[in-house]
C-alpha cells in the first residue's frame, strides 16, 4: 500500500476571488489542507520561491505575475497528492487545460488573455514539494505519513510491546497511584529514549 503524500498548492492573486470554490475544489478532490496561510510576497521572497527556474525566458514575467496581490499557499495531503494535483489543476497554458482537461482549475479559473495568469500553482515533483512546503511552512515537520495498515504495523512491532510489559507490571505492583506510577514507569523503561554519552572530548 502507498503512504500518503504531501504537496504545494497556490492560489495565485489572479485567481484570489475564486479562493473559496477552488478550496472546496480540492477538499472534494480527497485531499486534507494540513497548513493554510494568505500572504504577499515581495519580489525577493518570489525570486527564492521560483530559483529552480531562473533560467526560463519567463522567470521575471512569473515573479511580477506572484507579486501582484496577496496568495494562498496550502500543503496538502493524500494518496499520490503530487500528480493528484498536478491533474486537478490541469496544463500550464489555459488553452491547453480547455481542450485537454476542461474540468480542471485552470481551465475553469484561468486567464485566457494572460498565460502567466494561470489560477493556480502545485509542486512539480516531490523534491519540489519538500522545497516549497518549507518555504511557506518551514516549522511544518515532513515526516513520511502512514497508510493505516504500515501504522498499524508500527504499533503493533515498537509500542504495544512496551505499553503491554508496563500494562503487565502495573497489574503485579497494584500501586496506589496507578497513573503516575504508570507515567514514571514508561519515562524509566522506554527503550526509544535517546542515549547520553558520559564521555569527554577535548576541544
Amino acid at each position: 500500500m502507498e503512504d500518503f503524500e504531501r504537496t504545494l498548492v497556490v492560489i495565485k492573486p489572479d485567481a484570489m476571488k475564486h479562493k473559496n470554490v477552488i478550496v472546496r475544489r480540492i477538499i472534494d478532490a480527497g485531499f486534507t489542507i494540513l497548513q493554510s496561510r494568505i500572504v504577499r510576497l515581495t519580489p525577493e521572497q518570489a525570486s527564492e520561491f521560483y530559483r529552480a527556474k531562473k533560467i526560463h525566458s519567463c522567470y521575471h514575467a512569473w515573479i511580477a505575475a506572484l507579486t501582484e496581490g496577496p496568495i494562498q499557499a496550502m500543503c496538502v495531503s493524500k494518496i499520490n497528492a503530487v500528480s493528484d494535483l498536478l491533474w486537478l489543476i490541469g496544463p500550464e497554458r489555459y488553452q491547453d487545460a480547455i481542450k485537454k482537461a476542461p474540468g480542471s482549475l485552470r481551465a475553469m479559473f484561468a486567464d485566457s488573455r494572460n498565460e502567466l495568469q494561470n489560477a493556480v500553482h502545485g509542486s512539480e515533483d516531490t523534491s519540489s514539494a519538500h522545497f516549497e512546503i518549507n518555504f511557506f511552512f518551514p516549522s511544518l515537520l515532513l515526516e513520511p505519513i502512514f497508510n493505516d495498515q504500515r501504522l498499524n504495523n508500527y504499533l503493533s512491532a515498537m509500542v504495544n510491546p512496551v505499553l503491554m510489559q508496563g500494562l503487565y507490571t502495573l497489574a503485579k505492583e497494584r500501586p496506589k497511584d496507578p497513573i503516575m506510577w504508570f507515567s514514571n514507569w514508561l519515562l524509566s523503561n522506554n527503550p526509544y529514549k535517546p542515549k547520553i554519552s558520559s564521555s569527554t572530548s577535548e576541544p
